[in-house]
């Protein structure tokens, strides 16, 4: 399944092993914005995150997300890439896993880490869960050697798009149409220069 946050194929990303975090098997409660590194024998849980998320996926497949495609979050990188180039975080709390993210070291090239996917439970939002996610994430890129972070969003996520230009996102061009499932979307393309960059902190929250 295409992710509206990608170019071309969803993107997934980082680096396997990276110091500060912890591979997991099992999701188990954790700090709230401290990540664990996901795997394949999590869509399960990924799934059901997908399912609370149901207003996302309506309107970028037209359809609801399968465990098909939690698992797809795993294998779906670039031609030029390898799925160990990719790494997806999970935020869990009490009652479970209520956040994930995929990056992709060095992609479109060296220095750029690309943000494919990102999204919080629905019942979580507008408490600046999100901002604070995506801080926790620059800071983990900028510390690997990221000077740029890029993402793509759906022209039709008007919501999503203000998000990620609040926090400092400037557009790069716009590409598609591309078809999703039942639907089909232009999209954004979006970065944000880190060595010049203000700490997302210092914005204002939303």
């Amino acid at each position: 399944m295409r992710r509206g946050e990608s170019v071309g194929r969803r993107l997934g990303g980082g680096h396997r092993g990276h110091p500060g975090y912890t591979r997991h098997m099992t999701l188990r409660p954790i700090s709230c914005l401290e990540p664990i590194e996901l795997t394949e024998s999590d869509a399960a849980e990924i799934a059901e995150l997908y399912a609370r998320c149901s207003d996302y996926f309506l309107l970028q497949d037209g359809e609801a997300a399968t465990l098909a495609d939690a698992r797809e979050l795993f294998t779906d990188v670039p031609p030029e890439k390898a799925a160990y180039d990719q790494v997806v975080f999970g935020w869990m709390g009490c009652d479970g896993l209520y956040a994930i993210a995929a990056v992709l070291r060095d992609y479109p090239h060296r220095g750029t880490w690309y943000l494919g996917f990102m999204i919080v439970d629905a019942a979580r939002r507008d408490r600046g869960i999100g901002r604070s996610i995506y801080s926790t994430i620059e800071n983990w890129a900028a510390a690997g050697g990221a000077v740029e972070i890029r993402l793509a969003v759906l022209e039709a996520n008007t919501t999503g798009e203000r998000f990620w230009r609040s926090l400092g996102f400037t557009e790069v061009r716009r590409v598609g149409p591309d078809a999703f499932k039942a639907r089909s979307h232009y999209r954004i393309e979006l970065n944000r220069r880190l060595d010049s960059a203000c700490p997302t902190s210092d914005r204002r929250l939303g």
